[in-house]
């Protein structure tokens, strides 16, 4: 069954069972909005889902919260284990590298690497992107 909606920064859609796709809305991702993207990755992560893709291709700027928001993400993804799996922007690249924490992600160039890191392949049944 395929969700979507459009509330707060980001999209969202079941990508397939267990696997949402959150995208965040086109732009920065200021302090506001990674508070915002925070809380609704937040709630995603309370359903123990078994990855996530979250698709920050149109990120255009991050600020140092947004990297801090993607951090205690990541961690609290890692202590669920649950697989995160962001997909960047060369914007979210070069935060994350001037952070130092480029190991600490596995950025991917597109959905569908994301979706091959998570061991699904591409056009696998329930694989949807949100409207």
């Amino acid at each position: 069954m395929n969700t979507a909606s459009s509330a707060g920064p980001a999209r969202a859609a079941d990508l397939r069972p267990g696997i949402p796709l959150l995208a965040a809305a086109p732009g920065p991702l200021d302090d506001p909005a990674a508070a915002q993207l925070g809380t609704v990755l937040d709630e995603t992560l309370d359903r123990h889902p078994w990855g996530v893709v979250l698709d920050l291709s149109g990120v255009d700027e991050m600020s140092p919260a947004g990297v801090e928001m993607l951090v205690r993400v990541a961690v609290r993804a890692g202590r669920l284990d649950v697989g995160l799996c962001p997909v960047s922007s060369d914007a979210v690249l070069a935060a994350i590298v001037g952070a130092g924490l480029r190991e600490l992600f596995d950025l991917h160039a597109g959905i569908d690497e994301a979706l091959a890191a998570l061991g699904v392949a591409p056009g696998a049944p329930g694989h949807a992107t949100p409207a």
